[in-house]
């Protein structure tokens, strides 16, 4: 089905739903402005258990979807807008990467563990290619930073975001949003809920976005950036008796839009003297968000995803509940992109993989006294293929062997990766006195990953690597043997042996990891009084380790990262203003980590530079966090929050982007800019006795200066931006609809999200310019 059939589809089945729905309204509209509505206390389920976001003593950051509509975030690489700390950065791939105070994992490989973790539901989206759909149809979104391992499935250093999907209804309702932006933006949403019986309900929700080719050639006519996507959700509540509880959902995306074309910003062929003249005197992008250049045909993407999930409850007591999570997830990918920037085959690549995934999840919760309590254990079995063709045809053709012309036009590298991961873990918090709360929490986990890989070549790269074969056996055994390369087979060449028959052998790699660990954090709160309240805990955490794929002439090149472990500590105060003014919230943390995981370069004797995963013995990131929410007048609400992040290296070594050997002693951390701030206002008011609520509201996202590269070098800098977006319109609550008109980055600002070198470029990954739209949203209760 198309696109364009798919959203009439939607539109009509919907607004048929929402008929039906409309004339069964039970509920009696709130009282008060919108803006009452947003502003206020947030109820979360970051300990697994419904509490007050005030009342939690860990930071979190947590927004209502309306909030998030009203500003505009319809998926994780959204929150930056609205989460000091948060960043999203693209890779070359169609992989997301997250961060969160400036730790992230930036791999591209499909079976790479997160340093930052998403879940819906409590159900996990084991990589970060499943997250795509995850903003569909939400009650909220809670963003959990810091070591999140005791409570969560997977580890992960640097935090946790959890959507929270609407739940069916007891009642019947419907809704759906239309918008028409720039670029000839097509985006309809709707969903359905309510009874099916007195002990079944279920809830619908669909979303397509068809249009928006907003990049430009700039060496020819031609435009790219086009989105075609297929969001939904299906959501089944079981509820045979009051003790008995089962919810069924199945949810699922299909994209098949374009990849963001990058802009070719500096010339830097890996081997000058065989580099034409269509390569050295290519044309470089001009410093406009809207030009790019790729090879015609290319970038086209073709992702889908779809998972199933089962939550059960059993209340075994009134105080005691046994829950399962059970869920297995599919991914696979069948995409084209075009990471040099450029027309010519410098690096064209052609992916295909799939992840398989399964997991599970059983608890028992519950209060004893004064003990409230927490056990259970957690299952995942994954299986990842990923195989990534590159066409390098044009290229300035990489080795550098003496005596050696290659002819190589294209090689493939693939990767199979198997991850069995167990744990058990416990949390336990005793309400000391009225005003004392003390937390302690574990997890055991055991992870084993096994990883089987190579890089196959055409004819030209099989002669020379057997070339090379000829040439190290010769310097190292004076013997001319070799084994022939067979044809199609590994060029990866295997370690150095003790004789010529057993060194520089063509091989496909095989490794294991076999990796446990123990998870930990304790902690203590204080309420001062009944609107102050003070926290600080101490955590361990970890983060499991990685095998890449990537191109590898020699079997070192596929040494995985082991894993990573954090001690963070962290205080904070969360201070409830009087007479509703507002709340404000404040942090310090401080994280010691030891075989930090990132991204590098390591120094190959064929290729030259290549990337490959490092771990860094010693680093630590210290900041602080501000935020206040304020309503300092009947209808005027101010959210701004802040975030300082000091992440730098304090020991280790390795390769820059040119194969140089530094000193990284000293270097920040890639992508974590220092300051981030954010500010939101709105104003609503009543238009007499009418129903009708005309707003107006603004928002900004200030992110300082950072850098792509672990080096810290002047090729890849991303420069201080910053971002207004502006939004007036009219709602009637009593009537249920809502007008909103929107524009973002108002102000044109040109800035980069991402800086790499590919091949023989260096690229940036441009964000998006001024956009602007319409948007009519209606409910039926």
């Amino acid at each position: 089905m198309n696109m364009k059939a798919f959203a009439l589809m939607l539109g009509v089945s919907t607004c048929a739903l929402a008929s039906g729905a409309h004339a069964q309204t039970t509920e009696e509209p709130a009282s008060g402005t919108a803006a009452d509505a947003q502003f206020g206390d947030i109820v979360v389920t970051a300990q697994k258990r419904s509490e007050s976001i005030n009342d939690v003593g860990m930071s979190i950051t947590a927004f209502r979807s309306e909030d998030l509509a009203t500003r505009g975030v319809v998926d994780t690489a959204d929150l930056v807008k609205v989460v000091p700390g948060f960043n999203y950065t693209p890779s070359n791939s169609t992989n997301p990467v997250y961060t969160i105070r400036g730790i992230g994992f930036f791999e591209a490989t499909l079976a790479a563990s997160p340093a930052v973790a998403v879940y819906v539901d409590e159900v996990p989206l084991a990589y970060p290619a499943m997250t795509k759909g995850a903003g569909l149809d939400l009650e909220r979104v809670e963003v959990l930073k810091g070591p999140q391992g005791t409570l969560f499935g997977q580890n992960s250093t640097g935090g946790a975001v959890n959507y929270i999907a609407a739940k069916p209804t007891s009642t019947p309702e419907a809704g759906f949003s239309a918008t028409y932006a720039r670029f000839n933006t097509f985006d309809l949403q709707g969903y359905a809920s309510g009874p099916l019986s007195d002990t079944i309900a279920v809830r619908v929700a669909a979303r397509g976005v068809l249009g928006g080719d907003w990049q430009k050639s700039y060496t020819r006519d031609d435009t790219n950036g086009e989105e075609q996507k297929i969001d939904g959700r299906i959501t089944i509540d079981f509820t045979p008796s009051d003790s008995f509880r089962l919810s069924l959902t199945a949810n699922g995306f299909s994209d098949r839009g374009e990849t963001v074309a990058v802009q070719a910003v500096k010339i830097t062929p890996q081997r000058p003297a065989t580099a034409s003249p269509a390569l050295l005197n290519y044309p470089l992008a001009p410093p406009n968000a809207r030009a790019a250049d790729w090879k015609p045909g290319l970038p086209d993407q073709n992702d889908r995803f779809y998972q199933f999930a089962a939550r059960g409850e059993y209340d075994l007591s009134p105080d005691i509940t046994l829950v399962s999570l059970t869920a297995y997830s599919h991914f696979k990918t069948d995409s084209a992109y075009d990471p040099d920037g450029l027309t010519l085959s410098s690096a064209d690549y052609f992916t295909n993989g799939t992840i398989r995934s399964f997991s599970e999840e059983l608890r028992l919760a519950g209060q004893t006294g004064p003990l409230t309590w927490i056990i259970g254990g957690n299952y995942q079995k994954d299986k990842a293929f990923d195989q990534v063709r590159i066409d390098v045809s044009q290229s300035s053709q990489t080795p550098t062997i003496p005596g050696v012309t290659p002819q190589i036009s294209e090689y493939v590298h693939f990767s199979e990766q198997r991850v069995e991961t167990i744990a058990g873990f416990a949390n336990v918090e005793l309400q000391v006195s009225d005003a004392l709360k003390l937390q302690a929490a574990a997890r055991y986990t055991s992870a084993k990953r096994d990883f089987v890989g190579c890089v196959r070549g055409d004819v030209g790269l099989e002669r020379t690597l057997e070339t090379i074969q000829t040439i190290f056996n010769n310097a190292v055994f004076g013997t001319p043997a070799f084994t022939p390369i067979p044809r199609g087979g590994c060029v990866t060449l295997g370690p150095v042996g003790t004789t010529a028959a057993t060194s520089f052998i063509p091989t496909l790699v095989t490794g294991k990891l076999d990796e446990d660990n123990i998870s930990w954090r304790a902690g203590a709160s204080f309420d001062i009084s009944p609107s102050a309240f003070l926290y600080a805990n101490v955590s361990k955490g970890f983060k499991s380790g990685s095998f890449p794929t990537l191109t590898a002439s020699a079997s070192i090149q596929y040494r995985p990262v082991t894993q990573e472990s954090v001690l963070a500590y962290e205080a904070g105060v969360k201070l409830t203003l009087p007479e509703g003014l507002g709340q404000l919230n404040g942090s310090a943390f401080y994280y010691d980590y030891a075989d930090k995981q990132f991204l590098g370069t390591i120094k190959d004797p064929i290729f030259n530079a290549l990337g490959a995963l490092v771990n860094i013995p010693k680093s630590r990131v210290q900041g602080v966090e501000a935020s206040a929410s304020l309503q300092p007048v009947d209808g005027l609400v101010l959210n701004v929050a802040g975030t300082y992040i000091d992440a730098v290296i304090k020991r280790g070594t390795g390769f820059n982007s040119s194969a140089q050997l530094i000193d990284f002693a000293g270097r920040d951390f890639p992508y974590s800019p220092k300051f981030q701030f954010t500010a939101d206002g709105q104003y609503q008011w009543q238009m007499g006795t009418s129903g009708l609520e005309p707003f107006v509201g603004f928002s900004v996202l200030h992110s300082s200066k950072t850098n792509a590269s672990l080096g810290g070098e002047a090729d890849f800098q991303l420069p201080a931006y910053t971002l207004l977006d502006l939004r007036a319109g009219i709602e009637n609550r009593d009537k249920g609809w809502k007008l909103l008109l929107w524009g973002r980055n108002v102000t044109n600002d040109y800035y980069w999200v991402n800086s790499l070198r590919r091949q023989d470029a260096v690229v940036r990954y441009a964000g998006r310019p001024v956009t602007y739209g319409v948007t009519f949203s209606k409910t039926f209760r």
